[in-house]
């Protein structure tokens, strides 16, 4: 049976073999000890054995999943100048719709606070007439338009519905007096600094260690 040009029976049989190496070898890396240098020499051995039989593999795994991959870009490729303006679409009217909320809100606002004021310019002139023993000179509360604010929630006429929420978000405008507990600790920097020769760095534990590595 052959798959995208890749004849299946080949790829299981490969993988069978893979399977069984794969089994052997940590079995043997899991035997294996390192107690003199004899043994430390062999472990160089068992390790380069283990880096072929993972390069094999990985080679396997490549020839698999490159063409599906470069066919996958290719596909992106064509409909992503689309996509992003969809995307484009997306964002102006969702921002005409963030814009209309903040103006509504503004509005009804605005007409609370005209409200408020005259009931308190009408209380006032009645409590100083009373004060002055005379008939108080009340102005009618003018007739403020009622502005209402749009649902959190708007359907659309022909299907579909769309919701706004208020969240709250941030602006940074004085990086000195932020918190300590809201700081990231830059541990790119400070490795870099310890591969450069820092031996010590306040509140860092600089350690020496071993690392392997096989060619």
């Amino acid at each position: 049976m052959v798959e995208n040009g890749i004849r299946i029976e080949s790829i299981d049989a490969q993988k069978k073999e893979i399977e069984q190496s794969t089994k052997a070898l940590v079995a043997r890396a899991t035997r294996f000890q390192v107690t003199d240098p004899a043994s430390l020499q062999k472990s160089s051995g068992i390790l380069s054995d283990i880096a072929t039989a993972k390069k094999r593999a990985n080679d396997l795994r490549f020839s698999l999943t490159k063409p599906l991959d470069e066919s996958k870009k290719r596909i992106m490729a064509l409909f992503s100048p689309f996509i992003d303006q969809f995307e484009k679409a997306t964002t102006i009217i969702k921002n005409k719709v963030r814009d209309y909320y903040f103006e509504q809100e503004e509005k009804a606002r605005q007409a609370e606070k005209e409200r408020l004021l005259a009931e308190a310019k009408q209380e006032e002139e009645i409590k100083k007439a009373q004060e002055e023993d005379r008939e108080p000179v009340v102005e009618e509360i003018p007739v403020i338009p009622e502005v209402k604010v749009p649902e959190k929630t708007v359907k659309g006429v022909a299907g579909g519905s769309m919701t706004v929420k208020k969240i709250w978000k941030f602006t940074i405008v004085d990086p000195k007096l932020i918190p300590e507990e809201y700081w990231i600790i830059d541990e790119g920097l400070i490795r870099e600094a310890v591969r450069n020769g820092a031996r010590e760095i306040s509140g860092v534990k600089i350690y020496e260690d071993k690392v392997v590595s096989v060619r």
